[in-house]
């Protein structure tokens, strides 16, 4: 079996250079986002001649993510199929990508099927930052009024109000039952993580304060020189704007170095597709899973 253990912050260099060999602009594949969901969805991880395993738990089951930096991807394959087959399971593998599905259902002898709801939404950064023509109008008028309604300012996101942000992101959970929904909870638990561990992680945010109070922040990382990954955003929907708003600003100070942003998936939820789609992709980054009975 693969020696799989507890993923750690020691981990990120390794993990950072395997992915620089072949790995994806997908959310799911940084190591941010990873170290995040650590503990709602055990994630595990192991490394073998520069080539990185990862697993964690969805839905009472355990899922292998394809290899990162295998200098053969075929053999790494089976490597992830055996030790599955060792823990008596199916092999569950996701999430694939365009560029590496076929070579995986060709390797394995199963079919991959798409997963639209977790497509990652990819936007130009000039789109976001400038929010120009028809299609965004409602935005601009969501900022408009955001603009004349409240004395607001925007700041970056880092050690000197993490504690501002927490506090913020209780009070919001409170207002959305957060300790009523388990996908709230494990959301919940993840964003404490990445706020404890922030700078570390190298994340990147902003945040936007009413009267001095902080109404909403957004943080994420860089995937490559191109693509920059948002993990999260929260704002209080009684400040009306306060969404388009932060998303707005965060593009115009921070990530205008960038060409695209991926602000990951709708994961089926219906509200979260439509507000996804009102800017507009660019592209969606396809996922897939392949699942696969038996040994090899």
């Amino acid at each position: 079996m693969l020696p799989f253990r507890p993923i750690a912050l020691t981990d990120a260099a390794r993990f950072h250079a395997a992915y620089q060999k072949d790995g994806y602009p997908i959310s799911d594949q940084s190591f941010g986002i990873c170290f995040m969901w650590k503990d709602a969805q055990q994630m595990q991880w192991c490394e073998i001649d520069g080539c990185v395993f990862l697993r964690f738990l969805y839905n009472g089951a355990f899922y292998y993510t394809p290899p990162l930096g295998a200098r053969e991807f075929a053999a790494a394959l089976r490597l992830i199929r055996a030790d599955a087959c060792a823990r008596g399971e199916p092999l569950r593998l996701s999430p694939l990508t365009e560029e590496n599905y076929r070579q995986a259902e060709a390797v394995l002898g199963s079919p991959a099927v798409a997963m639209p709801a977790y497509f990652d939404y990819v936007y130009l950064v000039s789109d976001l930052a400038t929010l120009a023509g028809k299609k965004y109008h409602a935005k601009r008028n969501h900022i408009a009024y955001f603009e004349r309604t409240y004395a607001y300012t925007y700041e970056p996101l880092g050690p000197e109000n993490l504690a501002d942000c927490r506090a913020m992101l209780e009070a919001w959970y409170e207002m959305n039952d957060g300790e009523k929904s388990k996908a709230l909870t494990d959301e919940r638990r993840a964003i404490h993580t990445a706020l404890e561990y922030y700078a570390p992680l190298g994340f990147v945010g902003g945040l936007l304060r009413v009267d001095g109070k902080v109404i909403a922040f957004t943080f994420g990382e860089r995937l490559d020189e191109e693509n920059f990954v948002v993990h999260v955003e929260k704002a209080f929907y009684d400040y009306r704007g306060a969404y388009p708003m932060i998303n707005r600003e965060f593009v115009r100070r921070a990530l205008l170095s960038y060409r695209y942003i991926n602000r990951e998936e709708d994961t089926g939820d219906e509200n979260l597709r439509r507000a996804k789609e009102s800017y507009h992709p660019a592209l969606l980054r396809r996922k897939y899973t392949l699942i696969c009975e038996g040994p090899s």
